[in-house]
C-alpha cells in the first residue's frame, strides 16, 4: 500500500458484518443467511466515500481475496455503477456450488448449504458467478481476477468460471492465473509480481499516474 499511497493514491477498509474485527456477535449478524448484510455493508462503505468527497467512482477499485474476493465481486454485482474496478484474488464465486469445490463442503456454518432451501435462496442472491450469468447488459466495472492452480482451499474453477461468466456478458475480465502455487504462502518474487500487476490494472483503470519523484 506504501507505494499506492506515494503515487497519490488513496487507501480505505470497509469493516463490514460477518468479519471477525467487531467480535463473535458482529461476525454472526453477517454469516449464514445473514451474509447478503456484509455485501450490503461493503456498498454502503463505497457509497459513503464518494458521498464524502474521498473518492468518485470513475477512480474507485475494490480489492478482495478469498471470501473477500467474492464480497467485492458481489457488491459489484448488485451495483454495477458502484465502482471503476475490481480485483478479486483466490475468490470464491460460484456460491451455489461452492460445496463442491476445494474445502468448501467445511464452510457450511460460514455461508449455508444448498441443500437447504432458505439457505440457498441467500446464496443464490449474492452468488457472483450467478450475478454476472443474469445481469442485464450495460456498462460494467473492469475486473482482474487471480487464480491459482494448486489452490485446494476456495477451489481453482472459481475464477476461472467467473471470468469465463464476465467476458460472456460482454464485462472487461481478465484472468491472472499461476500454476505451481496454492491459496496461501508463496515466494516473495512471486507476491511481489502479484501485486505490481494488480497495482498496474488498478492505476490505469482508476486514472492514477505516479507523482514527480515517486513522492
Amino acid at each position: 500500500m506504501l507505494a499506492w499511497l506515494r503515487a497519490g493514491g488513496r487507501y480505505a477498509v470497509a469493516h463490514v458484518r460477518g468479519g471477525g474485527d467487531g467480535g463473535r456477535d458482529w461476525h454472526r449478524r453477517g454469516a449464514g443467511r445473514a451474509k447478503p448484510r456484509a455485501v450490503e455493508d461493503l456498498v454502503a462503505a463505497a457509497d459513503a466515500l464518494v458521498e464524502g468527497g474521498h473518492a468518485d467512482r470513475a477512480r474507485l477499485c475494490l480489492t478482495g481475496g478469498s471470501a473477500g474476493g467474492m464480497l467485492v465481486l458481489a457488491a459489484a454485482g448488485l451495483r454495477p455503477d458502484l465502482c471503476a474496478a475490481v480485483i478479486s484474488s483466490a475468490p470464491l464465486t460460484d456460491m451455489a456450488r461452492f460445496e463442491r469445490m476445494g474445502l468448501g463442503r467445511m464452510w457450511t456454518r460460514e455461508f449455508g448449504t444448498a441443500a437447504d432451501p432458505d439457505d440457498f435462496a441467500a446464496l443464490l442472491s449474492y452468488s457472483p458467478y450467478h450475478l454476472a450469468l443474469d445481469g442485464a447488459g450495460g456498462r460494467r466495472p473492469a475486473v482482474l481476477l487471480t487464480g491459482f492452480h494448486s489452490d485446494t482451499r476456495t477451489g481453482a474453477a472459481h475464477p476461472r468460471k467467473m471470468c469465463a461468466a464476465l467476458q460472456g456478458a460482454g464485462a472487461p475480465a481478465l484472468l491472472r492465473y499461476e500454476r505451481d502455487v496454492g491459496h496461501g504462502q508463496r515466494a516473495v518474487s512471486r507476491a511481489v509480481a502479484l501485486a505490481a500487476d494488480a497495482h498496474a490494472f488498478a492505476a490505469e483503470r482508476t486514472g492514477l499516474r505516479p507523482r514527480p519523484g515517486g513522492r
